[in-house]
């Protein structure tokens, strides 16, 4: 009788798993899949991932990104011009897909910004046209007491701030690293 109910008890349990576990986005950054050729993808991963960029090496590019220091609010302000390729934008536009920006700050400036990366920004909405360009102003607060020599040295030498693009928070869809070095 113990048997049976044990034997019972594991049949549901392993029924209960295998349920359970759909297909549910990697939270890795290149995700396998083409969404242009595979509408499969479009119903696994309801919101932009990383299958929407991979493949297109001009999934997401940054054509500008300007650091400029904001004196009045003690803020860095972060300056993006970027484009999307043809996967992203195509999947962008064919529905309600809002998406978010936010840069990372390096670990070696982390112990003069107030926070670890800046607040999320909504980007603006698409328009059809492969050289579409979209602008968006990021700002990241610094403590207060930063000598200017070291504000001065973070717009100089701007190397290691990190982008990412993404429509559910918990799955960044792209994430550019060292931005200021890929920047056109």
């Amino acid at each position: 009788m113990k048997f049976l109910y044990i034997l019972i008890m594991s049949s549901l349990i392993l029924a209960g798993c295998s349920s359970t576990n759909q297909a549910a986005p990697s939270k890795e950054l290149n995700q396998e899949g083409d969404v242009s050729q595979n509408p499969e993808i479009t119903k696994e991963y309801p919101f932009l991932t990383g299958a929407h960029f991979e493949g297109d090496e001009k999934g997401f590019l940054i054509k500008d990104f300007a650091i400029t220091y904001d004196k009045d609010k003690n803020e860095i302000v972060f300056n993006n011009i970027y484009t999307f390729g043809d996967k992203s934008r195509q999947y962008l536009l064919s529905g309600d897909h809002d998406y978010y920006i936010y840069v990372s700050i390096p670990e070696r400036l982390t112990t003069y910004f107030t926070e670890t990366e800046t607040d999320p920004v909504k980007g603006p909405s698409l328009v059809e046209g492969e050289n579409a360009q979209y602008q968006v102003e990021l700002r990241a607060s610094l403590k207060n007491g930063i000598s200017n020599q070291i504000i001065e040295s973070i717009l100089k030498e701007p190397l290691g701030f990190s982008i990412t693009v993404y429509e559910d928070p918990e799955y960044p869809a792209k994430r550019i690293i060292g931005v200021y070095d890929f920047h056109e």
